[in-house]
């Protein structure tokens, strides 16, 4: 089993350093999309994922994956960061992923808080039906601002009480995906 057993780490971790790559060149073009230079909010960037991973249940490489898709759909590098936090305490508040947490939002401010009013929250102020650019980005504020009132500091609370053991697996996970960088020295 040794020798096996290390091609497959071996392998495994070429493969997380490889998706993490992966991550940041998607969030690195976003950024782009926005008219940001990726060098010059970098450190920013990665400050950002590496404490939300540190403070939260979610990995680095999701919270890069979801700054990328908030990105997309507000169109904002600024905006994009703060949806973020709140949708780490969304989704820490709700149970579900950080992918649903960006989609809830981004529906709530799209369609006039669908979604929110299913699970007993309303949104004061918010347009409806057919929404111009404007109307869209006064409705994101409001739906953040709330959610923010009402969820903020969940999902740094929850993982607070993060076990030992999951600290170790995104630990492991961490020096898994650095070994693979290094073997074939991807990024």
């Amino acid at each position: 089993l040794g020798a096996a057993g290390l091609v497959s780490f071996l392998k495994s971790s070429v493969q997380a350093a490889a998706e993490d790559e992966d991550a940041m060149l998607r969030l690195s073009a976003a950024i782009g999309r926005t008219g940001q230079s990726w060098k010059a909010v970098e450190l920013e960037v990665t400050r950002t994922l590496a404490a939300i991973q540190a403070t939260t249940r979610f990995s680095d490489e999701e919270a890069a994956a979801a700054l990328a898709q908030l990105i997309q759909r507000t169109g904002s590098y600024a905006g994009a960061l703060r949806a973020l936090k709140v949708a780490t305490d969304v989704a820490a508040s709700t149970g579900q992923g950080l992918q649903g947490a960006v989609m809830l939002i981004a529906r709530a401010s799209a369609t006039g808080g669908r979604g929110l009013e299913r699970m007993g929250i309303s949104v004061k102020g918010l347009a409806r039906g057919k929404l111009d650019a404007t109307q869209k980005a006064a409705n994101f504020e409001r739906v953040l601002g709330t959610l923010e009132a009402r969820m903020g500091g969940t999902a740094s609370t929850m993982g607070a009480v993060t076990t030992e053991t999951e600290k170790f697996k995104d630990a492991m996970a961490e020096a898994s995906e650095t070994v693979g960088r290094h073997t074939f020295k991807v990024g």
